[in-house]
């Protein structure tokens, strides 16, 4: 017979612990019908809060208790509705939630936390999570990447992305960029079209949060970027500087083309993402910056110039284009779905009379030092500290997640400490990330070096109310 454990890192909540036992309690008594042990790890020290780490010590004490499945819990998060019953696959049982007033929470197809189910077997299997993410966040990740690693059971997700094998400009993330002379202006209506592809995202370890620019009119900056949460934002700023921006969800590091549409009549911006739409946003009666006053736009970059954050772009861009006037969904998703082998005049001639300037690498092989400008116009685009290589990409991309089972839960307001309004809450959170990404990169989680098997820890004091809880008050 199965039996569950729920297991809680917590530390100095003690009004939500309570609220969160009582009610987790009622929960599982009505609607599981196999026993359970709800296991709270009290880290009574005063180094930072080490999640993952609490959460290895209470699955050491769940084994104790003879569980045969875990659940790792948020304190944050009541179950409202969710099946908390067996599962021979990892789960996350925790993805829509009810606010508590103005506490919300989204959250991305990655996510793999609040409330995760595991096996005894495949927990111990990837070594649990790491004991070295100290703070918040990336513990989370770091045990997908180990999932991923030992090949447990997720569910594969396939993107149709733009397919393309040809030589284009690789920018190196440092100082390769195209200068191009700026065409754009803040009266009619344009389209921006850019096709390309990142490269792997390395942090910067003098910074406290990464940004990359596809394209940008410099100032206060128009532009299309990503950063290392692999979301995608295109912004411009109205005259006192007020920001307008669109920002995607999560999506891997796959080929994307992006297009997007600025109405400055309408006071209205459209976002399109791989050929769906990503988000309308419109302001009121201010007018946009004068870009037209900058005298470049540039690609791969969004200020060479600028010594603090000029945001370089590591990756393949494989063309960029300004239509006059908007570009419709229909016509959005037939671009997406164009041979991207081929300059996209040749594909869409249909808006061939539209191009205010359209720039290819088909044309780069011919040239030297220069993106030449296939609309008609003489304005070709100045290359810098870029190289040439072959960009491959695959009609479908594919990539693995935890599969969800739905649950409803309500959320307990708290002070976020993580990642919040665009930076972290700490350093120590910057660290984690960091930490991530080298892993990442180098394709090793290190998991039989940094688990269960190394976790230490002195328990302080032990409460055990009846069968169903318990209290470890630990030292890390």
């Amino acid at each position: 017979m199965n039996k569950l454990g729920i297991i809680v890192p917590y530390r100095d909540r003690e009004e939500q612990l309570s609220r969160f036992k009582k009610h987790l309690t009622a929960f599982l008594k009505r609607t599981l019908t196999v026993p359970f042990t709800i296991i709270v790890v009290d880290q009574a020290d005063r180094k930072e809060f080490n999640r993952g780490k609490l959460l290895n010590i209470g699955f050491e004490e769940a084994k104790k208790q003879k569980c045969t499945y875990v659940i790792f819990h948020d304190v944050d998060m009541i179950p409202i509705k969710g099946d908390y019953s067996y599962s021979d696959k990892p789960l996350q049982i925790a993805n829509k939630f009810a606010p508590d007033g103005d506490f919300i929470r989204t959250i991305q197809r990655n996510y793999f936390g609040g409330a995760t189910m595991f096996s005894v077997e495949d927990f111990e299997k990837i070594n649990g999570y790491s004991n070295k993410y100290k703070g918040w966040g990336f513990e989370d990740d770091d045990l997908l990447l180990r999932c991923r690693e030992l090949d447990l059971e997720l569910q594969t997700e396939t993107y149709r992305v733009p397919s393309f094998e040809k030589r284009v400009p690789y920018f190196n993330g440092k100082e390769s960029y195209v200068r191009i002379k700026n065409i754009f202006n803040t009266i009619r209506p344009h389209s921006f079209i850019a096709t390309f592809y990142p490269g792997q995202i390395t942090p910067d370890p003098n910074e406290i949060t990464d940004e990359y620019t596809i394209f940008s009119i410099p100032g206060h900056d128009l532009n299309l970027s990503f950063n290392s949460f692999n979301r995608y934002k295109f912004e411009l700023f109205l005259k006192d500087n007020t920001p307008i921006s669109i920002t995607s969800d999560y999506l891997p590091n796959l080929p994307v083309q992006v297009v997007v549409n600025v109405n400055p009549r309408d006071k209205r911006i459209q976002y399109f993402l791989n050929g769906k739409e990503v988000g309308i946003k419109y302001w009121d009666s201010r007018r946009i910056r004068l870009y037209e006053e900058e005298p470049y736009l540039y690609l791969g970059v969004a200020d060479p110039t600028r010594e603090i954050k000029p945001k370089f772009y590591n990756g393949h861009i494989v063309n960029f284009g300004i239509l006059h006037g908007e570009i419709g969904r229909q016509e959005v998703r037939k671009l997406f779905l164009s041979d991207h082998n081929l300059p996209i005049t040749e594909t869409n001639p249909e808006l061939n009379d539209r191009w205010n300037g359209y720039y290819d690498s088909n044309d780069y092989s011919k040239l030297t030092n220069s993106w030449k400008d296939t609309s008609g116009y003489e304005n070709h685009g100045e290359l810098f500290n870029t190289s040439l290589s072959i960009c491959s990409t695959p009609k479908v991309a594919k990539q693995t997640f935890p599969y969800r089972r739905p649950g409803y839960h309500q959320l307990i307001k708290h002070e976020e400490r993580g990642y919040t309004d665009g930076y972290w809450k700490t350093w120590s959170g910057r660290e984690n990330q960091l930490r991530y990404y080298r892993l990442l990169n180098n394709k090793d989680s290190e998991f039989s070096k940094d688990g269960l098997t190394t976790c230490k820890y002195r328990i302080k004091s032990r409460e055990e109310e009846n069968e169903q809880y318990i209290k470890l008050n630990v030292i890390t």
